[in-house]
């Protein structure tokens, strides 16, 4: 059997304050998600092309090993084309045709350049574009039609090594063949007077002579046409069809070296699966939540299974049906949503397996997997990602990333392990939006997420059991707003408590729940302080709560051990206040786990300066950082065995700022470690070979961004 170029087997394109509502138990254990090996693909780049280009094909031009692109547009005659060379694509090259193009096929690759069967709906034409190896087009022959191609295939169909041209479309008169020969092309009509809005070459009874499949529009059919192995056809059957089809490709999906049909519609992509006899009996379908205006085919996460990638054209939207096993698909994932993508395809090539997508704005975009040498990079997965988190579900060196992408209100979350970084991906829907999380991580493979808004009142938990694949919901809801948030937990006894920090205006309480017999208890509101203006809670013994209040135009810092009741109250430091104008003040509480103690940051920013304080026990260092605001929300701590981290960042300044914590001492030198303006939410965590990484939601462009920080 003649076998497609490599190049050409097309790629194929969820005072007591009162609880308001109560859960009374975990919902039930679900399996609604499922873990999906992804490995590592969804390193996204970026690169510019010209505008208005709405069609491209990947080539390696100068057989240099890297896909190089040929980009056109079918409304102009004009092909663009862009080399790929040092780890980039190179400036636009221009070129203007004697003719539109509207769909390439490649026929041959030699040393000297490739040749590419063209078809011009605007033109009514076929032709043959040779490029040579620097990349320079020309149109060797044409042919005229009568009628509007827009459909191509190519295949050698009598065994004599050259390539016939299978041309129909949804305003061509009936199926032609054209066949090249000493740059003269000439026509042979198959089928007259009928509409097949699409057509391809396909060896249905395995005889080494390709036959013909085809869409007829007015029956709703495929209609597939035997080869007598002289290049002449005729009907032999047909299969009918419940639905338009959209894209129509022929491509051995599951790899067992049988031809197979797939097909998009509005909803669906259709998948005939072949057999020794090409019954196409068996048969499945993958639902989709957008219209897969574009189909591509390729084993994307390299685990030996045919994957599907489709775009949506009118939303922008990429998706990827992961393969399951041979004959079913996980439900479509969504990678990458921009307005104005127009054109996917996929190929493997120096970069490895690589989703390539063009946006008519003037931009190129691939997907590809990523690398251990990899120390700046973007990842897709997302629309709109809000908050970014870390944990580690095995207890090891690998550490994990979750987020939230608020274009589906998704927790997203990538498990790496120590041979493969970002190996698997679930997801779970979120009943509510959420900026703020908790992790308990006490039990291995069992973890416990609780999310809430710092100011709001509710928390929505879900425990994950990620070995075997099943996770529950709970949401609670109090009436005051949550200022911070701790869990305790007792693995052997099964026991948490959840302790919030409530503030109401100016008024510091604590609530908590204890969970047992199978529900959580509220054990009661306790008042701490008035006129509060931040506060902070930790477990250490007992409760540990931070709180800054003001007194005589003084900010005082304190410290509460809570059992019941107030066992201790401690002032640490007092700052002054200069103006109450533009005072702004931060608290975060880290419990360093390394060395079991607890550390608090104070934030009191006022007349462009802001005083740092880091407090460890009833010790503290004083810092002063200068004109600098900050958030709760935008601290962080790394916490390693011997070097501990703080980490800053000012939103208005872009200023990720860092300060190193010894056992005993702090580095007073403070670091500019990054700067970016556009950091929505971030950690920084020790990943690929321990480098540490500054892990972010980017909200200019909608990605998770991965830098090393050095």
């Amino acid at each position: 059997m003649k076998k497609h170029l490599r190049e050409e087997l097309l790629a194929l394109k969820t005072e007591t304050i009162l609880i308001k509502v109560f859960i009374p138990l975990f919902l039930l254990f679900t399996n609604l998600t499922a873990q999906i090996s992804i490995n590592g693909f969804g390193k996204l780049s970026e690169f510019p092309t010209k505008e208005s280009n709405t069609n491209f094909f990947a080539t390696d031009i100068n057989n240099d090993g890297w896909r190089d692109l040929l980009l056109f547009n079918p409304q102009t005659k004009k092909i663009d084309i862009q080399k790929y060379e040092k780890e980039k694509l190179s400036r636009t090259s221009a070129h203007f045709l004697s003719s539109q193009i509207t769909d390439l096929r490649l026929i041959n690759s030699e040393a000297k350049g490739k040749k590419f069967s063209y078809i011009s709906r605007a033109n009514r034409e076929l032709g043959i574009l040779s490029i040579d190896k620097k990349g320079v087009p020309s149109i060797q022959s044409k042919i005229k039609f009568e009628s509007y191609p827009s459909s191509i295939d190519v295949s050698d169909i009598d065994g004599d090594k050259n390539s016939e041209i299978l041309i129909s479309g949804n305003s061509f008169d009936g199926i032609s063949i054209v066949s090249s020969t000493r740059k003269l092309l000439t026509e042979k009509r198959i089928v007259k007077n009928k509409i097949y809005t699409s057509s391809k070459f396909i060896d249905i009874d395995y005889d080494g002579y390709m036959d013909i499949a085809a869409v007829d529009l007015f029956s709703k059919s495929i209609v597939f046409f035997a080869n007598n192995r002289f290049g002449d056809f005729s009907v032999v059957r047909s299969i009918g069809l419940e639905s338009s089809v959209i894209q129509f490709e022929v491509i051995d999906v599951n790899n067992d070296d049988l031809t197979d049909i797939i097909y998009s519609t509005a909803s669906s992509i259709e998948i005939l699966f072949g057999d020794s006899v090409s019954t196409f009996l068996k048969r499945i379908n993958i639902n989709c939540d957008a219209l897969p205006s574009k189909i591509t085919i390729l084993d994307f996460n390299a685990d030996g299974l045919n994957d599907i990638a489709f775009l949506n054209n009118d939303f922008g939207t990429v998706h990827i049906a992961f393969a399951k096993d041979n004959a079913s698909f996980y439900k479509p994932v969504l990678y990458v949503q921009r307005t104005g993508l127009v054109d996917i395809t996929s190929f493997i090539d120096r970069r490895g397996r690589t989703i390539s997508l063009l946006d008519k704005s003037g931009k190129v975009l691939f997907i590809t997997t990523v690398k251990q040498s990899d120390e700046n990079f973007s990842f897709s997965l997302c629309v709109k990602p809000s908050l970014v988190g870390g944990f580690n579900l095995y207890n090891d060196s690998s550490k994990d990333v979750y987020f939230i992408d608020e274009y589906n209100n998704k927790l997203k979350v990538l498990i790496s392990n120590s041979k493969k970084f970002l190996d698997s991906y679930y997801e779970y829907s979120l009943h509510q939006k959420h900026r703020n999380a908790f992790v308990d991580e006490t039990q291995k493979f069992i973890k416990t997420f609780y999310f809430y808004t710092r100011g709001n009142n509710s928390i929505e938990i879900l425990q994950i059991d990620f070995v075997k694949n099943l996770f529950s919901r709970k949401i609670l809801y109090a009436e005051g707003p949550i200022e911070d948030l701790k869990i305790s937990a007792d693995r052997l006894k099964d026991r948490q408590s959840i302790a919030i920090l409530i503030k109401k205006k100016d008024q510091l309480g604590i609530q908590t729940y204890d969970f047992r017999d199978f529900r959580y208890v509220d054990s009661g509101f306790d008042k701490l302080a008035e006129n509060v203006l931040s506060g902070s809670l930790t477990f250490g013994i007992f409760k540990e709560v931070f709180f800054l209040d003001e007194y005589l135009n003084v900010i005082w810092f304190h410290k509460i051990i809570f059992n019941k009741r107030i066992e201790s109250r401690d002032r640490i430091f007092r700052s002054r206040i200069v103006s109450k104008n533009n005072l702004n003040v931060s608290l975060k509480t880290f419990e360093d786990k390394t060395r079991k103690e607890n550390i608090t940051i104070s934030a009191i920013e006022q007349q462009r300066n802001c005083e740092l304080y880091i407090i460890r026990g009833k010790d503290f260092d004083k810092l002063e950082i200068g004109s600098f605001s900050v958030n709760p929300d935008m601290i962080t701590y790394l916490d390693e065995e011997n070097h501990n981290k703080l980490f800053l960042y000012d939103q208005m300044s872009g200023v990720l700022k860092s300060i190193s914590l010894k056992p005993n001492s702090i580095d007073r030198r403070i670091n500019n470690a990054f700067v970016s303006k556009t950091i929505n939410s971030y950690i920084v965590d020790k990943l690929i070979k321990n480098r540490e990484y500054l892990i972010y939601s980017d909200f200019s462009d909608n990605l998770i961004k991965f830098n090393v920080i050095k």
